[in-house]
């Protein structure tokens, strides 16, 4: 199963798992070799039969961010991404058994303009970000919670779900990122655990969000676990998957327009309090085309850092990757696997 990388992903997996979970840290200055690594890892736990769950890089998804291995219980991560307070991480460095003059001038000059890249990705996302909060503070006290609530009980009680023993779980999950080639979603993740897919549409993406939130509770109170899908831009819930029931609801936006058909269709409007005033109407546009503005630019400068990434994996991978596959690699599968 593929994701995208997110912080929020990876801290739900280790406060689910606790202290049985084995996380291994790769470091390295070769953006493409700890990429490899990860896959090396990934298709051997496959081809082991074990189950896997990808995160991939919002460099470029065609690059791996980290790895779940839910058979081992173990958590692979690429430093870059993420630091780890996980006490007992074991660290796998690259650089030490490659070629020891990797922190030229030339990779150091290259870091540091990615760096600036990146930074300006962070404050345009940012800046959406607050642009997207201030909307769903202008539309918030037009929107009915107790509509939303009553329309949740009517679908659980129309479908027959019963309640189970035990209580669920929830983990969260990245189903969408900006990334160097646009903002892209993985719906063919959801696909593998379900096929009946409702589409939650409508212009208010805080109402899909409160919708989406309410769903995950109660399934989750009825005794199922649920992945949340969260917003890379707000960080609110945007998708759910109930796997178990085979059902899941997929927020439709001009960002995630739905590849398929679909069980049915929730239009959100419905759960409007009152008219919202064209005043108001009027501002949420403006604000939309400012955050539309800065994901474009976002994406733009996201695309410039992986121009300097991949610069600095042509300089360091034909230097390093003998070492690495000869030494590194099989030690690194041996330690996560477990293959003594």
């Amino acid at each position: 199963m593929k994701y995208f990388f997110s912080s929020e992903s990876v801290d739900s997996i280790i406060n689910g798992c606790g202290s049985e979970l084995n996380v291994f840290s790769i470091k390295g200055s070769c953006p493409l070799l700890k990429s490899k690594a990860l896959y090396e890892i990934a298709n051997e736990a496959s081809n082991n039969g074990l189950s896997c769950e990808k995160f991939l890089s919002p460099f470029d998804y065609d690059k791996l961010a980290c790895v779940y291995i839910k058979g081992k219980n173990s958590l692979i991560y690429d430093s870059e991404y993420y630091t780890s307070g996980f006490c007992e991480t074991k660290t796998f460095d690259i650089d030490e058994i490659g070629n020891s003059d990797v922190q030229s001038k030339r990779i150091a000059e290259s870091e540091t303009k990615k760096n600036v890249f990146l930074s300006c990705f962070a404050k345009e996302k940012n800046t959406a970000s607050i642009l997207q909060k201030e909307n769903d503070y202008l539309i918030m006290k037009y929107i009915s919670k107790p509509k939303i609530l009553n329309y949740i009980l009517r679908f659980i009680s129309r479908n027959k779900f019963t309640p189970t023993e035990h209580t669920g779980t929830s983990s969260v999950r990245s189903l969408s990122a900006i990334t160097a080639w646009g903002v892209h979603c993985l719906y063919e993740t959801v696909l593998e655990d379900c096929n009946r897919i409702f589409t939650v549409s409508g212009k208010i993406k805080y109402i899909n969000s409160l919708l989406i939130s309410g769903l995950a509770e109660a399934f989750v109170q009825y005794g199922y676990d649920v992945t949340v899908f969260k917003c890379s831009l707000t960080g609110e819930a945007e998708h759910l998957c109930i796997p178990a029931l085979s059902l899941a609801f997929l927020s439709d936006n001009d960002y995630h327009t739905l590849p398929y058909g679909q069980a049915g269709e929730i239009r959100c409007e419905r759960f409007l309090r009152s008219k919202i005033p064209e005043s108001i109407r009027f501002q949420t546009v403006l604000n939309n085309e400012q955050i539309d503005d800065c994901i474009g630019k976002a994406v733009f400068a996201m695309f410039d850092a992986l121009e300097i990434q991949n610069t600095i994996s042509d300089v360091l991978f034909d230097k390093q990757n003998e070492n690495f596959a000869n030494k590194l690699q099989p030690m690194i599968i041996k330690a996560v696997l477990g293959n003594n």
